[in-house]
């Protein structure tokens, strides 16, 4: 008997930027306006999202697991 683990993906935006991303504070050789380095961790109720902005500032997202249900 073999068993199979099925995984079923989807993808949602958390933060698209344009006036909502605040401008650089600091000039860099290798950044870029935007957010980088996501990583998320998954609560009882929530979903929380934590991110790099222009790879200056740590924001988080916090995110109610019932509003994801596709």
């Amino acid at each position: 008997m073999q068993t199979y683990l099925v995984m079923s993906f989807r993808a949602w935006l958390v933060r698209a930027g344009g006036a909502d991303l605040q401008p650089w504070r600091y000039e860099g050789k290798y950044k870029r306006a935007g957010y980088s380095y996501p990583k998320s961790y998954v609560d009882e109720e929530f979903v929380y999202v934590a991110y790099a902005t222009n790879k200056e500032d740590i924001e988080i997202t916090r995110i109610p697991i019932g509003s994801l249900v596709p």
